[in-house]
């Protein structure tokens, strides 16, 4: 249990066991053997007991449960009888140390940190203790707590196989069966008396708005990289990011931004893809690299004391990545996997189906990580061809973040990306042309058999350069779709029980956006789901916001701006907004101007001149058989068949 002499041995143990791509369980079952495409281990301390566990998944066209079994406990094994090296001790001890310095960035990590050492624990001293516990670990305790505490009369053993109803997440799993909500909730508990100096309502405070300014200092090196630093020196803890302003709109062929970025850690000219794994791990150094539909990143965070190698290892993999074969064979098949099993999520379908009704042939429309198909097309030559078009300095921004000065930050751009040349390959881009709105019109994934139906209803929308409209489009969509108690779900779950849980948004991308509604019912709810959605839309465009909820949204945008800019990370993340929409340095004054001058009217100028009831793209996910006679009704229906799906 949490709290106990042996907990922090057993996160050493689990640390060497199976977290990250060098510990012991990721090596042999997937890097070495490839029995499975994910391997890892955790431990999970609560107050009267705890957990510890190993697991692994396998690739869908595998059924060696046993041989995969048995793989994990030979690795437990090994350490109860030959325990642990020094090398692996100090990497399980940098992890952990780095854990606990990040848990002190924020207000609501420090917290949790206080209330689990108050109120689980029971030991307010423990918080300031943490450090020295992890240090005071030995490997003669971690192999002790292997054979005392995980022996075999222990274990539990688990065998999930694929399922083959495929993929409903979290509350999907659940049919509707939910009364309306009309009936209020008495106040308090029972037996319990209410204190008679007790308020009726919250005291808030008085709301006092303020502009924000995001702190940074900028240069340009030689070669026209960007170099922008946060400094905060309240943690020894430092993030740093390149972005780049080129996502899968870019791509020849789908899927490979997403597939490039993922293969940029897995072999350089200096080293393999499991000597960068151990490098990172070892010294605690988080790197992820991603690209999305406008924007390509690569980033590290790491204790302050091992920048220089962290900053050197980034520029190892984005400088001089190699795109070995066998790597790329390996991580295909690990994509592979995945894709499988997100397409059989109706949350996925149905997000899928909708961004290529409303883009059609443009880049927007199609998963940024592909199809399987699509996947399948690719080659090592093309990653690297994609890498050298669109990594190039003079389009890139470096923003470190954290326990760093300006000037150290300089330097070390310098010192690690300032021989980064200008590679002028022929881009070579033309893009299709976003598709005017069609007539309203329903596409209908067919999952025969499924009891609910997942719903995404929109059109195209505005993005951020529409100003003030995206800011009055922000408020609107708050009190819209955007909170529990919007209007989305105080009709449609509270009042009439159809989901529990529906949003409404603007989503702005660079080149486009979308107004998009989001939800789930079951299938003899569906048709009564569209009508009261079509209601709400005609209530948005005609029914001015009230003033308690132009007030409550005013508090909920603007009181939220200082939580989401805590962290010298979470400024990082908004200045890369701002570099790589092209925004402008003023466009969070702008922000908060509109925010605090908008009026109702003009919220509804914006949402009568932007929705368009009669060009909405509704995108079921259900079964056909049953849904396509009556949602005829509402408007043409397109059904599509999973075995015949493009997709």
């Amino acid at each position: 249990p949490i709290g106990h002499p042996d907990e922090r041995a057993l996160d050493v143990l689990s640390e060497i066991l199976g977290t990250g791509k060098s510990s012991r369980i990721y090596r042999r079952v997937v890097a070495d053997e490839q029995l499975a495409v994910e391997a890892g281990s955790w431990t999970y301390h609560l107050q009267q007991e705890g957990l510890f566990a190993m697991y692994a998944t396998l690739p869908q066209d595998s059924e060696k449960y046993e041989t995969t079994l048995a793989a994990l406990s030979d690795q437990l094994e090994a350490i109860r009888t030959d325990g642990v090296s020094a090398d692996e001790l100090e990497k399980a001890r940098n992890q952990l140390l780095r854990q606990v310095v990040t848990a002190t960035l924020s207000v609501e990590s420090k917290a949790r940190l206080i209330g689990t050492a108050a109120v689980t624990a029971g030991d307010l001293s423990r918080v300031d203790r943490l450090l020295d516990a992890i240090r005071a670990v030995t490997a003669e305790d971690v192999q002790r707590v292997a054979r005392q505490r995980l022996g075999k009369d222990r274990v539990f053993r688990f065998i999930i196989k694929q399922n083959p109803g495929g993929g409903q997440l979290d509350d999907e799993d659940a049919p509707i069966t939910a009364e309306p909500e009309t009936e209020p909730v008495p106040p308090g508990r029972p037996g319990v008396e209410r204190p008679e100096d007790f308020p009726e309502t919250a005291p808030f405070a008085e709301f006092k708005s303020e502009v924000f300014d995001l702190p940074f200092e900028q240069a340009t090196l030689d070669n026209r990289l960007t170099v922008m630093t946060v400094s905060d020196a309240k943690a020894p803890f430092v993030s740093v990011m390149l972005g780049l302003p080129y996502g899968s709109w870019t791509e020849h062929k789908p899927g490979l931004a997403a597939m490039t970025t993922a293969m940029l850690p897995r072999g350089t000219e200096r080293y393999s893809e499991a000597e960068v794994a151990a490098a990172l791990e070892h010294y605690a150094i988080s790197l992820n690299t991603d690209a999305d539909k406008d924007t390509a990143t690569v980033s590290i965070g790491t204790l302050s004391e091992h920048l220089d190698r962290a900053v050197d290892l980034m520029a190892e993999v984005v400088l001089r990545p190699t795109f070995p074969e066998g790597e790329f064979a390996r991580l295909m098949r690990q994509e592979m996997t995945g894709l499988q099993i997100r397409q059989r999520d109706p949350s996925y379908q149905a997000e899928t189906a909708f961004y290529e009704a409303v883009f059609g042939a443009h880049p927007y429309g199609r998963p940024v990580k592909g199809t399987p198909a699509q996947l399948a097309a690719l080659e090592p030559d093309d990653l690297q061809l994609w890498w050298r078009k669109f990594a190039r300095p003079d389009q890139a921004t470096l923003i470190f973040a954290g326990d760093i000065t300006p000037a150290r930050a300089e330097a070390l751009a310098v010192r690690y990306f300032g021989d980064w040349d200008i590679d002028l390959v022929e881009v070579g881009l033309v893009l299709p042309d976003i598709p005017e709105p069609e007539p309203r019109r329903i596409v209908l994934v067919d999952n025969p058999g499924s009891a609910q139906a997942r719903i995404r209803v929109g059109h195209l929308g505005i993005t951020r350069h529409q100003q003030p409209d995206y800011f009055h489009a922000l408020i609107a969509a708050n009190y819209f779709g955007g909170s529990f108690n919007s209007r989305l779900n105080e009709t449609i779950r509270v009042q009439h029980g159809l989901t529990y849980s529906i949003f409404g948004r603007f989503n702005p991308l660079r080149m486009a956006g979308t107004f998009e509604i989001s939800t789930f019912t079951r299938n003899d709810a569906v048709v009564e789901m569209l009508e009261q959605i079509d209601r709400q839309i005609d209530r948005f465009r005609t029914v001015p916001l009230s003033a308690t909820e132009l007030d409550e949204t005013r508090r909920s945008l603007l009181g939220s701006f200082a939580r989401l800019r805590e962290t010298p990370q979470q400024i990082a993340r908004d200045l890369w907004l701002l570099r790589s929409q092209r925004l402008g340095e003023d466009y969070f004054s702008k922000l908060f101007a509109a925010i605090e001058t908008a009026t109702p009217d003009d919220c509804i100028e914006l949402t009568q001149r932007i929705i368009k009831p009669d060009n909405l793209t509704i995108v079921v996910v259900g079964d056909a058989d049953v849904l396509k006679e009556p949602l005829e009704a509402l408007a043409p229906v397109e059904v599509i068949r999973q075995e015949s799906n493009p997709r």
